[in-house]
Order: structure tokens, then C-alpha cells, then sequence
């Protein structure tokens, strides 16, 4: 009853400030600040309020963003929004760090047949299943209507390869909250860290092939060439950093948090100026990956050094803020008016991509022998869709103009469903499995 009274303060207190009677809302930095001090407070304590009702708090965080953002209340306006990106891009690679410290060899080669027969089974029922159905309902969406042929089947592929992407921040938040440990649980994170990597690869092969198909042309190799060495070179200066911050946990006493995150924004920002100074100077295309920088670092620290425990000992001490802030972020950026206009076919995008995600996930346990427990409730751990997933559906924009700014459209309302109901069936699935609580054990 205490919580709900605080929260019904905080829903009084945006009323105050959005009818202007306190006067905060003069701009500038003050009160962006103010904006996000109120809007990680709203976060928490709904995210506390829900757990009453079984609910992740994460939805709570993610709903707290969508109430007192731009799309409703308008607490947190748009152009505040926009001025917090760089604490959006610090929480996404700090995720990464914890991402990559999760990833345990010794339980990865545990696990490793299963994660293998189902990593495999998931990219091709995803991929094709999705294409092949939704080449199926074509005629359902209005702007198939004059495409015909290799167009439809290119729109089609896109939106597979858009399907296969996962979302590891939302994982690795379930999992933190509900200190769940197990091979289920192991198996899970590990598909979805390596299913968010590969459906990049996946994206761009797809793309790559439908433009070569599309303009009668060859295909470029050189594009599949420069995404494959970005990869690799954002992997490699990510072990170079993982053997760096090993050194210095070992040899720095204190202060570990503050230097996590000056790498998170560091790695963030460096990343994104290098590839703006080499467009601008050489015009070369060329995109450090900052998420996969971070993965590597995080993995190398657990696996490669003896500060593993250290270094997720402060993740530890950050994550709560962390996962706080970047979900009700993410919920301030949902954009309900392209849910508004689309959200008939983006529930139908929704139950193809659930749909083939449970049939593949349930044919790699069967085919790898694993325990009944992964084929029962594997699919419905992978619904959740995030960052990547919005990358990759703007890159369509860019691509294919002639239809391309309407899938993007609707991939985005679909990408905003699954991150809404993802963290919700997680969590459900790891409470199946037996293995919530079982991290303090």
C-alpha cells in the first residue's frame, strides 16, 4: 500500500510539472537533469510495485518510460530524450560487459550441444519459417499490393532476418532479478548473447543477396567483406581491452565501478567518432560495433584472468541503476503512434516470429537430446526483441526505398510488442525451469 501511495505521489508530482506549477519546465540542462532524476525514481518504484503482481520489474521500467515520456504524459519531452542518448549508449555497452562476464566456457562446453543443434535450428526456422509465412499473408499487408516476384520475396527475407535478432540486456535483467542459475539458464543467455551477434551477419548476407537480386547485378561481396572485418576488429580491440581491465582490477585497489563506466562511454563514443572521421576525412565506411567491443572484454576478463568474480562483483553494484535507467529510457522511446496505425500486422509479424521461434527451439532440443525442460519452455525465452532488432529495421529504411520505410515501420511496431511481452514470458520460463533463486545457492 506504501509503494502504490508513492506512486500515485510521483503521477500527482509529473501532473504538478507538466501544468507548469512548479516551473520546471524552462529547458536546458537543469531540467533534463530533473527529468531523468524523476523518471529513474518512477522507474524503480514501479518496477517495485509490479513485482507484487509476478511481473518482471523491468516492464515496470519500460511502462514507467512509456507513461511519463513524450507518448503520454510528456514528463520527459522528446527533446530530452534526445539529450539522453549517451546515458542510453553507456547503459547498452555497460549491459554488454555484463553480457560477455556471463559467459562461462567451462558451462558453454557444458552445454554446448544443445546450444548448437538449437542456435543452428533457430536461424533456419526463424529465417525461412518467417520469410515462407510471411510470404504466405503477403496479401494482407497493403504495401505488397504492387510488389510482385523478387521484391515480395526480398521484403519477406528482410523481415526473417529482422525476426532473428534477440535482446541480451533483457536477459541478462531477468536473470540478475530473479538470481536464477542453471544449465536452462545458461543455455538461454548463451543463445541469445550469440543470436544477437549472428543476426547481424544474418541481416547483411540478406540484404546484400536481395539488392544483388533486385538490381540484376553481382553481389556485393565488398559490403559482406567490410561487415565481416568490422566484426573481427570489434572483437579483437574487445580482448585487447578485456586483458587491459584484468590488469588494472588486479593492480587498482578501489574505484572499479567509475572505471566500467568510463570504459562503457569511452568504448560508446570513441566507436562512433572514428567511424564519423573516416567517413568524413577518407570517406570510408567503417563501424566499430561498440556492443561486440564490450561482449569481448566482459568475456575475456571471466574466462582469460583471475578477476572474473571481481569484475562481476561490480557489475554488480551498477546493474540496478543501470538496467533502470536504460529500460525506462527504452519505454520513453516507444513510439505508439506507429503502433497506433500498424498494429494488426505487427501482432501478426509477432505470432509468425513466435511462432517459428518455438519450432525451432523445440526441434534443436529434440535433435541435441537435451531434457525435456528445453523443449517444453526454450521458445518463449527468445520473444524479446531491443536495440539490434531497431538498428537493423531502420537499416531497411535506408536500403530499399521503394518499400522499405513501410516494413520498417511495421518492424518497429512489432519489435515494441516483443520487447513488452518478452521480459514477462522469460521470466515465466525460468520459473518452469526451477532454476529462480538457485544463483544464491
Amino acid at each position: 500500500m506504501r509503494k502504490l501511495t508513492g506512486f500515485i505521489g510521483l503521477l500527482l508530482l509529473a501532473w504538478a510539472v507538466r501544468s507548469d506549477l512548479l516551473n520546471l519546465n524552462g529547458g536546458g540542462i537543469g531540467c533534463v537533469s530533473i527529468s531523468l532524476g524523476f523518471l529513474l525514481l518512477a522507474a524503480y518504484v514501479l518496477g517495485d510495485l509490479l513485482t507484487h503482481i509476478r511481473l518482471p520489474r523491468i516492464t515496470g521500467y519500460l511502462l514507467a518510460g512509456l507513461l511519463f515520456g513524450p507518448q503520454l504524459l510528456g514528463f520527459v519531452d522528446a527533446q530530452s530524450l534526445s539529450s539522453l542518448k549517451v546515458i542510453d549508449s553507456l547503459a547498452l555497452t555497460f549491459i554488454a560487459l555484463s553480457a560477455g562476464g556471463e559467459l562461462q566456457i567451462s558451462e558453454l562446453r557444458k552445454n554446448r550441444r544443445v546450444i548448437l543443434f538449437s542456435l543452428t535450428s533457430l536461424i533456419l526456422v526463424v529465417l525461412i519459417g518467417s520469410t515462407l509465412l510471411i510470404l504466405a499473408f503477403s496479401p494482407l499487408f497493403s504495401f505488397t499490393s504492387g510488389l510482385q516476384g523478387l521484391n515480395l520475396l526480398v521484403l519477406a527475407a528482410t523481415l526473417g532476418a529482422i525476426a532473428t535478432a534477440r535482446s541480451p540486456a533483457s536477459a541478462i535483467a531477468i536473470i540478475k532479478e530473479t538470481r536464477a542459475h542453471g544449465p536452462f539458464t545458461d543455455v538461454t543467455l548463451g543463445l541469445t548473447v550469440t543470436m544477437d551477434i549472428l543476426a547481424i551477419v544474418i541481416f547483411a548476407v540478406v540484404i546484400s543477396v536481395g539488392e544483388a537480386l533486385l538490381s540484376a547485378g553481382g553481389m556485393d561481396a565488398s559490403y559482406i567483406g567490410g561487415l565481416s572485418l568490422e566484426i573481427a576488429a570489434s572483437l579483437t580491440l574487445g580482448a585487447g581491452l578485456g586483458f587491459a581491465l584484468a590488469a588494472w582490477l588486479r593492480n587498482v585497489e578501489s574505484h572499479h565501478l567509475i572505471t566500467l563506466f568510463v570504459l562503457a562511454i569511452v568504448v560508446s563514443e570513441a566507436s562512433h567518432f572514428l567511424s564519423q572521421w573516416l567517413d568524413a576525412h577518407y570517406g570510408v565506411s567503417f563501424h566499430l560495433e561498440p556492443m561486440l567491443i564490450c561482449i569481448a572484454t566482459g568475456f575475456v576478463v571471466r574466462n582469460f584472468s583471475a578477476q572474473g568474480n571481481r569484475f562481476l562483483h561490480v557489475i554488480e553494484k551498477g546493474g540496478l541503476m543501470v538496467y533502470t535507467l536504460f529500460f525506462a529510457l527504452a519505454g520513453a522511446a516507444l513510439d505508439l503512434d506507429i503502433l497506433r496505425h500498424t498494429w494488426r500486422l505487427a501482432l501478426l509479424l509477432v505470432a509468425i516470429r513466435f511462432v517459428t521461434i518455438q519450432c525451432g527451439a523445440w526441434l534443436g532440443a529434440r535433435l541435441s537430446g537435451a531434457q525435456p525442460v528445453f523443449r517444453r519452455y526454450l521458445g518463449i525465452s527468445f520473444v524479446t526483441q531491443a536495440g539490434v532488432s531497431l538498428g537493423l529495421a531502420k537499416a531497411v529504411e535506408a536500403r530499399f526505398p521503394e518499400w522499405g520505410p513501410a516494413v520498417a515501420t511495421l518492424a518497429i511496431a512489432s519489435i515494441t510488442i516483443n520487447q513488452m511481452i518478452g521480459p514477462i514470458l522469460f521470466k515465466q520460463a525460468l520459473s518452469l525451469a526451477g532454476e529462480i533463486g538457485k544463483g544464491d545457492e
